[in-house]
């Protein structure tokens, strides 16, 4: 939606909403919020996606239906395998070797392999399982370092402090910052 302050103001009130990192506000699935958007927006709306996937605001753990699976490809190298409670395809996700049950976050993950990944597919299409599947989105690493040239009204350390952990022996990956 273009941005509007009114529109904008109107979505903060809906409990547990938040702006994602995709650039799209995201809405939980709770009594009433549909209607209070449409009512709102009217005709303005062009799409409305409703993800099958739940997120507990409270949380922050992804809940799923009963028949999906959500597997979803890890930077690290591994597969996160996300589904409601299925006997066979836990028995089945025994059987790959190095598979880990993740008990703080309530998953599965199992190595990357392509292998892998279409023994899954393929199980759950026996099972008549709807897979979903998503790749990670690489973290971004922290703010970079700035040098001295890029700070506004920088003072370089006093020559005589250098002069004294060069006499004490410091390393030079010590000294360097200050230099």
């Amino acid at each position: 939606m273009p941005k509007n302050e009114a529109d904008i103001s109107f979505i903060r009130t809906i409990p547990y909403v938040r702006w994602n990192n995709q650039g799209l506000w995201k809405i939980p699935h709770y009594p009433g919020n549909l209607i209070k958007i449409t009512v709102h927006f009217g005709t303005r709306v062009s799409l409305l996606e409703i993800n099958e996937e739940i997120e507990n605001p409270i949380t922050n753990k992804i809940q799923i239906q009963k028949n999906k699976v959500l597997m979803i490809r890890t930077n690290s190298g591994r597969i996160k395998l996300i589904f409601g409670y299925f006997t066979n395809l836990i028995k089945h996700i025994k059987t790959i070797p190095y598979c880990h049950w993740d008990s703080k976050n309530k998953w599965w993950t199992i190595p990357y392999s392509e292998q892998f990944e279409e023994e899954i597919k393929k199980f759950c299409a026996l099972n008549q399982l709807k897979i979903s599947q998503e790749i990670e989105v690489p973290k971004k690493e922290g703010i970079p370092r700035l040098n001295p040239s890029q700070v506004i009204h920088y003072k370089s350390c006093p020559e005589a402090y250098i002069n004294k952990l060069q006499e004490l022996r410091y390393s030079q990956k010590i000294i360097y910052p200050f230099i």
